[in-house]
């Protein structure tokens, strides 16, 4: 199974509160594919890891998105998300997620973006 980033799946908790999905990692646990380099969380962190399945059924209706797997300048290959939500006033709102490692991340980074515009609810939302 393939997760989003640590350092990403942190973020979005943070913001969050999802913690409803199939895969966590704990201290001293299995780490589902993440990068060798991540910082270790402290011993009774319990940590979700969001995988592409898990974001996509928690995007917004009505949200469009488009994957492209491309080089940038540099001739690096990278994951690039654009998406496009309608609310339903019809107010459209827009983006791209540009040139990430992998398309868990592009969700992820979706999600976290879309939080901060105050389009995606969360459990936090929901329970203040």
């Amino acid at each position: 199974m393939h997760v989003a980033s640590l350092e990403l799946c942190r973020e979005l908790f943070e913001l969050s509160g999802w913690d409803d999905c199939e895969f966590h990692w704990k201290y001293g646990g299995q780490t589902w594919h993440l990068p060798a380099d991540t910082k270790p969380i402290g011993e009774n962190d319990n940590l979700p890891l969001y995988d592409l399945g898990y974001l996509l059924r928690k995007l917004p209706k009505y949200t469009l998105t488009k994957f492209v797997f491309a080089e940038d300048e540099y001739g690096e290959p990278g994951w690039t998300l654009g998406w496009e939500y309608t609310d339903g006033s019809w107010k459209r709102h827009q983006g791209d997620i540009l040139f990430v490692d992998t398309p868990e991340d592009a969700l992820c980074k979706l999600a976290i973006e879309l939080i901060k515009q105050n389009i995606l609810p969360t459990e936090r939302s929901t329970h203040e």
